[in-house]
């Protein structure tokens, strides 16, 4: 145990631990596309007095809107409802009129309007009234960084506290925190305005509430899945998971564990009631047909399949352990936490069910893979599971080389993916030819797909589609990073502004490329060292071997 006088000397640790996260997530803007404009479309309707209604974001030429699907906008990830209303409806006619609404889970909408309203306020408090494109951009970076950078950072600071409870030493601690954040796929998808990140955080602190199994903590980490089930769907997976392990270890927390989630629980109800004319109706009900399967359940949910899990564990595509290596050694803690009977088994239980109900909902999608992204994004909800497995793994002789060399390679990965972008263009990523800036596919690669086919955001040409190390390193290597890489493909036509200008703090000190990583390299390397020599200071007074 920390003495009083140490306990000082822990809170330093996590302020500059915290410090390095949120500075690690704010160095990149990484703009967005259609996922990100419809969130802050209803933001700045809502901010600007039209409800959540996204109507005007989806207007075609001469500014028309039509009936579903609109002839234009900065999106296709919207919903139409009524789904029988019309745009117009004819005076002393019966019909009803419809408008169009985000197809995604409130939670970042509700909060982000009132973050939104909150930066669009100050900003009229220093005489900038009229909008300008530049403004727009900024206050929308502003935004993601309070519901996404920070969030992420407090997982991290989660993680580590959980660990310590499962064990660990405060190296250990430490270094799995700054490892949940820049080794896994965290940190390219904190730079934009996604909800999985902002989910996974909050599902994060209701794990760590979980761990203390007393009422106040069944109330938080009620509260806790509760916001994570109001910013991602998925994450009613989260609910029931710890739902189950409240009423295992502690039943008669259970009913504190649900009142914890009530307030989230109102406002997803209200929002619904508001947006779609039933509580219980989803945005997905009445989204683009696009997205939909007739012979799915809610039309996107089928029978999971098993090479669809292979994908998400083996592929280069999707495999989740391929891109971030350092996962590898999930199974070795498993494994270690199972055979060795190290205390609080039954939180490895805990994670291995975690992780597999994920994988077979994951499996289970029409669009499993998540679209232009770059790793397999619906898998960001269990990446904490993952990486709390690793308490267990050994840290002593080749286990920790093993460690350090995963650790590496996964950081550099993902270091690249948030440099060039989370987003990928499919027929460019498919390329086997790294070394070559300018290959795209041979004809014959993409013979016989149809218009419609390659119009369809689920087509899949049969092509060596490799996003990491087909696509951002080849990126890299080449010199083209943030915008350079990916601005056209980011219109935003919010505000003003047509296109989105993704960039990071190293381009706009005038380092180009890889170089513009530079400064963030040293400020993690000189921040990485300071906090694990610090976190052993702790261990050497907790006399920790």
């Amino acid at each position: 145990m920390l003495t009083a006088a140490n306990s000082r000397a822990v809170r330093r640790h996590e302020v500059v631990l915290l410090l390095l996260l949120v500075i690690s997530g704010a160095y990149f803007h990484g703009g967005g596309a259609s996922n990100q404009n419809v969130r802050f479309d209803a933001m700045v309707a809502a901010v600007e007095g039209e409800g959540f209604r996204i109507d005007r974001f989806l207007r075609g030429p001469g500014g028309v809107l039509t009936e579903p699907p609109p002839t234009g906008g900065n999106t296709v990830d919207w919903s139409f409802s009524p789904p029988d209303g019309v745009i117009q409806p004819e005076p002393g006619s019966d019909l009803v009129a419809g408008h169009y609404y985000a197809n995604k889970a409130p939670g970042t909408i509700l909060i982000g309007s009132a973050v939104y309203a909150v930066v669009r306020g100050i900003w009229g408090a220093f005489g900038a009234v009229v909008p300008s494109p530049v403004a727009t951009e900024l206050q929308l970076y502003l935004v993601n960084l309070l519901l996404s950078v920070v969030p992420v950072a407090l997982a991290g600071l989660a993680l580590r506290r959980m660990a310590l409870i499962l064990g660990a030493s405060q190296l250990r601690a430490s270094t799995l925190a700054l490892l949940l954040v820049l080794a896994t796929p965290f940190l390219p998808y904190q730079t934009q305005l996604w909800g999985h990140p902002t989910a996974a955080s909050f599902a994060t602190l209701g794990l760590a509430a979980a761990l203390n199994l007393d009422r106040r903590s069944a109330f938080l980490c009620g509260f806790s899945v509760g916001m994570a089930l109001l910013c991602d769907y998925l994450a009613v997976l989260w609910v029931l998971l710890l739902g189950i392990w409240w009423a295992w270890k502690r039943p008669r927390l259970l009913a504190v564990f649900f009142l914890g989630g009530a307030l989230p629980a109102l406002a997803f109800f209200a929002y619904h009631q508001a947006c779609f004319g039933s509580s219980l109706a989803l945005a997905t009900d009445t989204t683009n047909e696009v997205f939909i399967d007739d012979d799915h359940a809610l039309g996107v949910l089928g029978v999971p399949q098993p090479e669809r899990v292979a994908a998400l564990l083996l592929s280069r595509y999707r495999g989740l352990p391929v891109q971030v290596p350092l996962l590898l050694l999930t199974p070795v803690g498993l494994g270690y936490w199972r055979w060795r009977r190290r205390p609080h088994r039954e939180i490895a239980c805990l994670i291995l069910a975690g992780i597999g109900i994920y994988l077979l909902a994951n499996a289970a999608f029409n669009g499993w893979h998540g679209g232009s992204s770059a790793v397999a994004r619906y898998q960001i909800l269990a990446l904490p599971l993952w990486v709390l497995a690793l308490v267990a793994v050994p840290w002593r002789g080749a286990w920790r080389l093993v460690t350090a060399m995963l650790a590496f390679f996964s950081i550099a990965n993902m270091l690249v993916l948030t440099a060039v972008g989370p987003l990928t263009p499919e027929w460019y990523g498919a390329s086997p030819q790294w070394w070559n800036p300018s290959w795209t596919p041979p004809a014959e690669f993409v013979a016989g797909i149809t218009p419609a086919e390659e119009a369809h955001p689920f087509a899949r040409p049969n092509l060596f589609y490799d996003p990491v190390y087909g696509w951002s390193w080849r990126e890299l290597i080449h010199g083209r990073v943030a915008a350079e890489a990916m601005g056209p493909y980011m219109p935003l036509e919010i505000g003003g502004a047509e296109y989105w200008h993704p960039t990071n703090a190293g381009l706009l000190l005038g380092l180009n490329g890889a170089f513009s990583l530079f400064p963030l390299l040293l400020l993690i390397l000189i921040g990485g060292i300071w906090l694990l020599r610090s976190a052993r200071d702790l261990d050497i007074r907790q006399k920790v071997p």
